[in-house]
């Protein structure tokens, strides 16, 4: 099995910049953020399909960083209101740096 995880969050859009300064302070050496449209928990009912605005972020990471990551993620987007997000860790079964074309080693 890889050792490899990829963290993917939906998460407010007037959150994201303490999400990413969180991840910095967590460790993450990468990241990537990108804005996303979708319903969930909370519905806009003032558009007709109900979706809103929010931002995707993911990081491909070691599993035994994964949660620490996770966690840095749900701290700094919490408010405590519908609509917060959520964060999902997924096995990723290899990661391949496309400008060496080569995998990067499970280990180290």
């Amino acid at each position: 099995m890889s050792e490899w995880a990829w963290v993917v969050a939906i998460v407010r859009c007037d959150r994201l910049a303490a999400v990413e300064e969180a991840l910095l302070r967590a460790g993450a050496e990468g990241f990537s953020c990108s804005p996303v449209r979708g319903t969930g928990e909370y519905r806009d009912f003032f558009r007709a399909d109900a979706t809103c605005e929010h931002m995707c972020v993911e990081v491909f990471c070691r599993r035994r960083e994964a949660e620490r990551f996770a966690g840095a993620i749900v701290g700094a987007a919490h408010t405590g209101l519908a609509g917060d997000g959520l964060v999902a860790v997924v096995p990723v079964a290899g990661l391949w740096r496309v400008r060496e074309r080569a995998a990067l080693a499970d280990k180290g």
